[in-house]
């Protein structure tokens, strides 16, 4: 599964709030499906099963929202309700383990069930990595006031902080600015040959990394843009990065061409596509409540819903994930409509924007069972305006039966 994710601190965006984004990419038999657990006290002396691993359960965990793949127990990506979000991609290095206790997907729901902060996160993701090794993962870890990189490899690991902003991808991009690494890693880069014995800093990812044209590709792409919009960053932007397709430059390709272009950071390949992609904005103000945009299937067809964490998602917000393959499978056989849905939907998203924000000024300060009731109505509209925008496309505009969605 690819995985192409961005973090920006307050000092680079426009409202002062970090922004966590990330992309999901998988076979588009495979679908993503958007779960709220609820936090919840824990009895003393409990257990968390996971696979064949037994975990002790901490007295209290937080509520997360996340990204789920089919059949998984874990989360590729999400955030919780202390403001931490944490995401992960493949890493392509040298020392992958076989067989592996925990997925990676494993310690994202791990970390974000147990963590109030970006730093805690990333302490117990190093702890589980040595302890269990893990194979090769990126995990990009925020929260309001820290952001980091942490990049695996077998039992090894190696931890950057982040001053202002960050891509992170399917390739090792941690060099010699690394702030923590594993014990003994960079003595096996030496007996391995792979780094000089001349007693210089280890540099992480030509000795450890693997290449990736792909991923190197669509990580400076990410990298070249956050740069350029530094200190300008807002959610629709990040929204348009993980759209995109090389807009502006000679790779600028069509997803929808008869011959696709290099694999941008919005993939439609048939062996591999965007499943699940989500923006979190995490406010420093204790008292606001994390919001999180989420779309499913190739961003640049589609629509994030806001997502406030609290309150129940509407059972119909599972279905999201095959909504998104219809989409994109018709657009495939019918690639002239494309314009249209791209319209319904940025009509969509302008009205979940004006919404969104909206709701969040006059539910500031509402707490407890009103907070969440309004939360709760809240997902139930966003998802009816959605259906709305189904019929539109699938039943009036084509001549097909409107989506069967219970709300």
């Amino acid at each position: 599964m690819a995985g192409d994710m961005a973090v920006a601190l307050g000092s680079a965006t426009v409202d002062g709030n970090t922004l966590f984004a990330q992309n999901r990419s998988q076979a588009p038999s495979r679908l993503h499906r958007l779960r709220v657990e609820a936090g919840r006290e824990h009895p003393l002396g409990d257990h968390v099963r996971i696979r064949q691993t037994t975990l002790p359960q901490v007295r209290r965990t937080q509520t997360v929202l996340g990204a789920q793949p089919h059949e998984s127990w874990g989360y590729t990506h999400g955030v919780n309700d202390a403001a931490v979000a944490v995401g992960s991609g493949d890493l392509p290095t040298r020392l992958a383990l076989p067989t592996p206790d925990l997925a990676s997907t494993d310690l994202v729901r791990l970390a974000l069930e147990r963590s109030r902060s970006a730093a805690q996160a990333v302490d117990l993701l190093i702890e589980w990595v040595e302890r269990h090794g893990l194979g090769d993962t990126a995990f990009l870890v925020a929260s309001p006031a820290e952001a980091f990189l942490v990049e695996t490899a077998g039992r090894h690991f190696v931890v950057q902080e982040i001053e202002r902003t960050r891509a992170a991808g399917d390739l090792c991009t941690i060099r010699q600015n690394w702030s923590r690494i594993s014990r003994g890693l960079a003595g096996h880069a030496i007996e391995q040959s792979w780094w000089p014995a001349d007693g210089s800093k280890l540099d992480f990812a030509p000795a450890v990394g693997l290449d990736s044209t792909s991923g190197l590709r669509r990580w400076e792409r990410a990298t070249h843009m956050l740069d350029q919009q530094a200190g300008h960053i807002d959610v629709p932007f990040l929204r348009r990065l993980l759209a995109d397709h090389y807009e502006g430059t000679p790779d600028e390709s069509d997803p929808f061409a008869a011959v696709p272009g290099p694999v941008a950071l919005c993939q439609h390949g048939e062996s591999e596509t965007t499943t699940a992609s989500m923006v979190a904005s995490l406010p420093a103000d204790p008292e606001r409540v994390p919001l999180a945009w989420c779309a499913f299937g190739p961003p640049c067809i589609g629509v994030y819903f806001p997502v406030f964490l609290a309150g129940e998602l509407p059972s119909a917000f599972a279905d999201l994930g095959t909504h998104a393959r219809q989409t994109r499978q018709r657009l495939c056989q019918q690639p002239e409509r494309v314009g249209e849905t791209c319209e319904v939907f940025d009509r969509l998203q302008a009205r979940f924007d004006q919404e969104a924000e909206r709701f969040a000024l006059e539910s500031h300060g509402i707490d407890g069972a009103e907070r969440d009731r309004r939360t709760t109505l809240f997902a139930q509209a966003t998802m009816e305006e959605y259906v709305g925008a189904l019929r539109h496309l699938r039943g009036d505009r084509m001549g097909r039966a409107a989506p069967s969605v219970n709300v």
